[in-house]
């Protein structure tokens, strides 16, 4: 909740004038009767149904390819835009991560992953007036379910940009990290080979003296001390080239670990819709079990279930269920694998969800809540994942369909977890 604040009549004036601002993509423009009247959220929906954006800020803001690659412009856009932008906008935008820089790359995730959602909490100590009130306004729209479809198409374009960058990441760096690591080895082998010359240099000088029987006993005495001074260098160079190997392996081994953790398979739920083809006598949910990175899954066991109520479930509740589920053998055992672009087509049904049932839940406080438990094998790694989602969904009286989720996580099977049972 943004912190109460005096906030002087000038800014909100200003601020208020311009309550949603239209950010236009690629030169489109709605229609303002609706905000010209106070209906912002008519407003709003015009400007995603045009597949433009949306800020709070007054700025006049504009997105295309090239302003958006623009290093100067990202920021802003990460931080105060609302991305509720096209499929066909965001593929361009998944075509051009292809042609950038990893430099560039690199900055777009470290902005993205340090702001996840425009007016990310906490308020910056730099904020100006008219940002503080932003984030009052925030508050605001909230409170409204009319805006969620903003909120959440807007999460979903971040999320998809974000894993087509990180897979663009991936795919630049893992050439770069097995020539670094031949490398490392040349350079090492190097330093090991001139400590041991430098070693064994020492020992034949000293033979050298101890088989000369015309020195003195005193340079005899000088070249010892010479020797054990020398030998003393190389011993501390062969160390010195040891800790720069073990430096260089652990540096090595960080960036392995990072490769592999970019690289996880991530299931995830898309594409949602209502199915009443079968006459009315009840309703069906499809969507696809999706897999968002480029590494083979199989699914080998799953359960889900339906619910209407005002709250979601809990995760205890669901346990209890799943534990119930496995004790009575339900659930569904497909044995089959998911690559990217070739989603899992998942159908639920409930027997109490008829048409009528459909429409008395848009005009109501209740809502239909889907989860389920998806295990699965992660096929680079022969490692057992679980995929656990609790997707909230509901009618609106305009016939589109709310959805959010409430969970949605990815997890090794033997990690020690909230959801382990």
């Amino acid at each position: 909740m943004a912190k109460k604040e005096k906030i002087s009549f000038p800014t909100k004036f200003l601020s208020n004038r311009h309550y949603l601002n239209e950010v236009p993509v690629e030169g489109k423009k709605t229609p303002k009767f609706n905000f010209t009247i106070g209906y912002y959220d008519l407003y709003a929906a015009q400007i995603i149904r045009l597949s433009n954006c949306l800020t709070l800020l007054s700025n006049k803001f504009t997105i295309t390819e090239d302003t958006f690659w623009n290093a100067n412009h990202f920021e802003d856009l990460a931080k105060y835009i609302f991305w509720t932008f096209n499929q066909g906008f965001l593929h361009k935008l998944r075509g051009g991560v292809q042609t950038q820089k990893l430099s560039i790359l690199q900055h777009c995730h470290k902005i993205l992953t340090e702001n996840p959602i425009p007016y990310g909490e906490p308020i910056p100590e730099t904020a100006d007036e008219e940002l503080k009130w932003c984030y009052v306004k925030l508050d605001s729209l909230k409170g409204e379910p009319k805006f969620n479809r903003m909120y959440s198409f807007a999460q979903e374009n971040r999320q998809a940009f974000l894993l087509a960058v990180e897979k663009r990441m991936v795919d630049l760096i893992a050439p770069l990290l097995t020539l670094g690591t031949f490398l490392l080895y040349i350079e090492a082998t190097h330093q090991s080979k001139t400590a041991q010359k430098s070693a064994d240099a020492a020992v034949a000088a000293e033979n050298e003296t101890q088989r000369s029987n015309n020195i003195s006993a005193r340079n005899y005495e000088l070249a010892e001390k010479e020797f054990a001074s020398s030998e003393k260098s190389s011993s501390a160079n062969f160390k010195l080239s040891e800790q720069s190997l073990s430096s260089q392996i652990k540096a090595f081994k960080e960036s392995q670990h990072q490769f592999t953790v970019s690289s996880e398979s991530v299931l995830g739920i898309s594409d949602i819709k209502v199915d009443s083809s079968n006459g009315g006598a009840h309703l069906r949910f499809l969507f696809d079990i999706s897999n968002f990175k480029d590494v083979p899954v199989e699914i080998l066991h799953e359960q889900s279930y339906s619910t209407f109520s005002e709250t979601p479930p809990t995760v205890k509740e669901i346990k209890a269920v799943f534990m119930e589920g496995k004790k009575l053998n339900r659930g569904h055992s497909p044995h089959i694998y998911i690559t990217k672009g070739n989603p899992y087509k998942k159908t639920t049904t409930n027997p109490l969800l008829s048409i009528n049932k459909w429409i008395e839940l848009s005009q109501g406080p209740l809502y239909i809540y889907t989860y389920g438990f998806i295990r699965y094998k992660d096929l680079m790694v022969n490692r057992l994942r679980d995929y656990w989602y609790i997707l909230q969904t509901k009618p609106l009286p305009n016939g589109d369909i709310y959805h959010d989720f409430i969970l949605n996580e990815n997890f090794y099977t033997n990690e020690k977890t909230r959801f382990s049972y």
